[in-house]
């Protein structure tokens, strides 16, 4: 029998969901989106967070920390229904109540693009002091005609928020 224990890569990071993930695409649990552990082109394997709606997400570092670069990642499928977000906004605080204006990264794949594939959504800023990091991806909503299983609502399947 073997058995793989993963240490978490920021022990002190927390998360606030404030979005619902799917029962059916738990990713692990509710920090399955800071847990280290990457999902990968299988999404059955059950490394991915699934939900049907908007993603929202509060990430407190545990303390203050400089940093200048932020980023997700998200799974396409689209014979699966999964969809990447059409953008995904990234906007910094220092106490959760003041939030930067969000940095917006705009989805560049098309939904037709059938092949599986990961996409890191990043932003760079200027380096600043930051303790809460939230974290907005935008579903693409009700899938288009041209699609097996037009007028049913897109996935999001999203996976590791990182920050350096």
């Amino acid at each position: 029998m073997t058995a793989r224990l993963y240490k978490m890569p920021h022990p002190d990071w927390k998360i606030k969901l404030l979005s619902t993930f799917s029962s059916q695409y738990t990713g692990g649990g509710d920090e399955a989106l800071i847990d280290g552990i990457q999902g990968e082109g299988n999404w059955r394997k059950g490394n991915w967070q699934g939900y049907q709606t908007d993603l929202e997400c509060i990430v407190d570092l545990g303390k203050e920390q400089e940093i200048s670069q932020i980023s997700a990642d998200f799974l396409q499928d689209s014979g699966a229904w999964i969809l990447f977000p059409t953008r995904v906004e990234f906007s910094f605080s220092t106490d959760t109540i003041h939030f930067s204006n969000p940095k917006a990264v705009k989805n560049q794949i098309t939904a037709n693009d059938y092949h599986v594939q990961i996409q890191q959504y990043s932003s760079t800023i200027p380096k600043q002091k930051v303790r809460y990091l939230k974290v907005k991806a935008v579903n693409y909503g009700v899938l288009p005609e041209w699609h097996a299983g037009a007028g049913g609502q897109a996935w999001i399947f999203a996976d590791e928020i990182s920050a350096q």
